[in-house]
């Protein structure tokens, strides 16, 4: 991809919404999963001072994470395909088709 930078800089921006949804999602594992923990725990007296408002908290980091993270695979699949288009390209123009064939049995045909 470093022949083509504009959809290097494409990738790159997915990535990094990726990461940051990853992010979100390690710090949602850990603010849903601690007062889950903590009621389920065999001492009465943790289980009645739960903190509650960190599974909002976490929720809140979900409701965050996901469309950060469908936005990121959204990039680099855009940039992928535009990719793959360019490399579909042979010089002159013409494009190469593969084409998976199903009639005997199964293979595949490559145009020219």
């Amino acid at each position: 991809m470093r022949k083509y930078p504009d959809l290097l800089n494409k990738y790159n921006e997915g990535r990094g919404a990726r990461n940051t949804a990853n992010f979100f999602g390690g710090v949602t594992s850990f603010f849903i999963g601690w007062p889950i923990g903590q009621s389920m725990s065999s001492n009465s007296y943790r289980r009645s001072k739960t903190p509650w408002w960190m599974l909002g908290v976490g929720a809140g980091f979900t409701a965050l994470a996901i469309p950060i993270n469908n936005n990121g695979i959204k990039k680099m699949k855009s940039a992928f395909k535009d990719y793959n288009g360019q490399l579909g390209n042979n010089g002159d123009g013409k494009k190469v088709d593969i084409q998976i064939v199903v009639k005997d049995g199964v293979g595949f045909r490559l145009l020219f």
